[in-house]
């Protein structure tokens, strides 16, 4: 059985690193194709991995991680980390999906209980769900079908931010 567990209080100073983390750039699917990325398909906007564009933010998210002990950083081959915006018109884009690695959704924006992750049986009955808590973390192994929900705002000021980590195990 897969696990989905859930950390309160994960993010210490997450309204200022939210605050930092809104100056990023942002890119839709396309630009963010022709920066020379590549991977997946999503909604709303992405940031660069935030190992290149942030380091330090990136230290500091996978130290956290690895502090929480849910994880030992050295069963993964790759860990790549995002912010993620998602805005009301994102709402009807998103899709109950799995994906290829253990990973972890950090909530950075303000806490709105309309929003947060639902989880999936294979016939698509929600068997799990977490609320959008500003500071809290969301793991789940691979393997585990869910989907954004809530999706809300109409800018960077009041949208659904997160930091999005997925972590690709060693085989």
């Amino acid at each position: 059985m897969n696990k989905v567990i859930t950390l309160f209080n994960f993010l210490p100073f997450c309204q200022n690193i939210h605050n930092l983390a809104k100056q990023f750039k942002f890119y839709n699917r396309k630009d963010w194709e022709q920066t020379g990325n590549t991977g997946g398909d999503w909604p709303g906007l992405r940031t660069d991995e935030l190992k290149k564009s942030a380091p330090f933010l990136y230290l500091h998210i996978a130290t956290l991680l690895e502090q929480t002990k849910l994880i030992n950083l050295n069963n993964y081959k790759e860990i790549h980390m995002y912010c993620h915006l998602r805005l009301l018109e994102d709402k009807d884009k998103d899709w109950a999906h799995y994906d290829e690695s253990d990973t972890a959704i950090i909530y950075l924006s303000q806490t709105n209980f309309s929003s947060g992750t639902d989880f999936y049986d294979i016939e698509n009955n929600t068997i799990a769900s977490t609320k959008f808590i500003q500071g809290s973390c969301v793991f789940f192994e691979q393997g585990i079908k869910h989907a954004s929900v809530g999706n809300h705002g109409t800018s960077i000021d009041d949208g659904r931010m997160t930091i999005n980590v997925f972590m690709v195990k060693n085989k």
